[in-house]
């Protein structure tokens, strides 16, 4: 005999109980992004398209986490080693500075996620970057961004990057 399932009722009614906790979360997440949009602040001026690109992605970073906290079906990939991190241009400029990125350069992105980084680095060096993505969904929009942002210099797959290298040019 099969174990009876609760209710989808019950379960959103669980869920909603710890939605204080997640209200709390979005709004250190909101503070945490005004911190970050005053130290990009020399980048957004240098390159304008980059406040858009990141209003978009934390906008889908926040609808993508409401949508797991709320959903019931389970997810593949819920870990931190799988949720899209933050991003620092000013790490990437310095680190860019630093091993002097060239427009020959060929980068690549492993776990590209919304491909911030990548975009960034395109637009920053004029280098050749190739993020790759395991999540599909990440993977699309990131894939939208480098085709409305930076179509020439920046590619993004959707690969498990463990098995399914693409090969190097």
């Amino acid at each position: 005999m099969k174990p009876k399932q609760p209710s989808r009722l019950f379960t959103l009614s669980l869920s909603l109980l710890h939605a204080p906790q997640a209200l709390l979360a979005v709004l250190l997440h909101c503070v945490y992004r005004v911190f970050l949009t005053v130290i990009h602040l020399p980048f957004y001026l240098r390159y304008p398209s980059l406040i858009f690109i990141d209003t978009l992605c934390m906008c889908a970073s926040l609808f993508y986490k409401i949508k797991s906290r709320f959903s019931l079906a389970p997810n593949t990939y819920e870990g931190a080693e799988f949720t899209p991190g933050e991003l620092s241009y000013l790490a990437l400029y310095m680190l860019g500075q630093k091993i002097r990125l060239l427009p020959h350069h060929h980068i690549v992105d492993l776990g590209a996620g919304f491909g911030q980084a990548a975009i960034f680095l395109s637009k920053f060096t004029n280098a050749t970057v190739l993020g790759i993505e395991l999540q599909d969904h990440l993977a699309l929009f990131s894939q939208r961004l480098v085709r409305l942002f930076c179509r020439q210099t920046c590619h993004i797959q959707h690969a498990n990057f463990q098995h399914e290298l693409p090969s190097a040019d």
